[in-house]
């Protein structure tokens, strides 16, 4: 429509030849002939109708003059218009509706465009109905956007000391509890020596030292009567069938992996009471346990001993705790005892045999 407007204005100027008045009631010619009359103008001659503003530029000067369009002739002699003008807009207008009528489109083409406008409007209440019902179900309590806003949990770990640096932080330990009671047929009842500080062994002169001292420390059963000297043999003691009692003869200890269960701190082993986090099951889950177990002429598990092998399993770390050993990074095994150092460590760099262990480096760890 612009175009078409703008056109008519250039016809009538090019057509008279010489300076003449135009009266139009669009503003875009109005404000466009003045603008390329004075020199300015550049972002017009590069626009769509740049082709005809090029020739407004070498058309004779015309006067422009808006008046608003629609107005009936009390409202446009109040705003101060002539009524000239006014006349020649109204039959302006009269002879564009009619020239537009002429070339208006057939009454079945816009009937099927009414049709076509109609099946789009009806779409898109159906998918605006659908996306204002899958917002509503997202949005209850406990719905998707609840569950995004929401901080993902995070399991309890240790606080360490605060440091310029962040520290990697691993689930608490919980210690071993004695257990209560008798140790059930075919589990030694293991109690250790008490320590009483001996004097360390003094070689002779010129003679190589072999170890810290020759002083044996004995742990046995209080059930059979057995016993082992050296911390390293307690272990093997621990992991043979007590004699005493009544014990079935297809009894016998069979070494494992870690049997992982859910816990408050992630998870637990249900034999040595060691914890990790949910995160860590499957690396956990294929590590050797310190704790054996007791099983039967069935292949089934005795339950009841769990407790007393986990004990005599961490028999040589309370030893070596009560004697002043600090706890090292570096071990065999790993048991978590009661009293046993316990804070944030670095992730500690090993070989990949034992990376395994390093979730539980704060463990009281010591070479038996």
């Amino acid at each position: 429509m612009a175009r078409s407007e703008l056109a008519a204005a250039l016809w009538t100027v090019l057509k008279a030849g010489r300076p003449v008045t135009v009266v139009t009631d669009s503003r875009y010619v109005h404000d466009g002939f003045q603008a390329v009359q004075r020199g300015d103008g550049s972002a017009l001659l590069e626009d769509l109708d740049g082709d005809l503003w090029r020739q407004v530029r070498g058309a004779p000067d015309a006067t422009m003059v808006w008046i608003p369009s629609h107005k009936s002739w009390e409202e446009a002699r109040t705003l101060g218009y002539s009524r000239e003008d006014w006349l020649g807009n109204r039959e302006a207008d009269h002879w564009a509706g009619v020239m537009a009528q002429a070339r208006a489109a057939p009454a079945a083409l816009s009937r099927f465009q009414d049709r076509r406008l109609e099946l789009a409007r009806a779409a898109v209440g159906v998918i605006g109905a659908a996306h204002q019902a899958a917002l509503e179900h997202d949005s209850v309590p406990g719905g998707f956007f609840d569950r995004m806003r929401r901080t993902p949990r995070r399991l309890p770990t240790e606080k360490g000391p605060a440091g310029p640096c962040k520290r990697w932080l691993k689930p608490a330990q919980v210690g071993v509890g004695e257990p209560e009671g008798a140790a059930p047929d075919g589990v030694h009842q293991l109690v250790a020596d008490a320590w009483d500080a001996r004097p360390a062994y003094v070689p002779p002169r010129g003679c190589k030292r072999v170890g810290s001292h020759k002083v044996v420390w004995r742990a046995s059963c209080t059930k059979c009567g057995a016993a082992a000297g050296r911390t390293s043999k307690w272990l093997g003691l621990g992991r043979t069938v007590c004699p005493a009692g009544d014990p079935a003869p297809e009894l016998r200890w069979v070494g494992g992996c870690h049997l992982l269960e859910p816990h408050q701190h992630g998870l637990k082993c249900a034999r040595c009471s060691l914890t990790c986090a949910v995160a860590r099951r499957e690396a956990v889950s294929r590590s050797r346990c310190s704790t054996w177990a007791l099983v039967g002429a069935d292949g089934a598990e005795i339950v009841g001993a769990r407790g007393f092998a986990a004990w005599n399993a961490a028999l040589p770390v309370r030893f070596a705790l009560a004697a002043g050993a600090g706890a090292t990074k570096v071990s065999k095994r790993a048991v978590p005892v009661e009293g046993a150092v316990q804070g944030p460590a670095k992730r500690p760099r090993l070989e990949p045999a034992r990376a395994m262990l390093a979730p539980y480096a704060s463990l009281s760890l010591i070479h038996i």
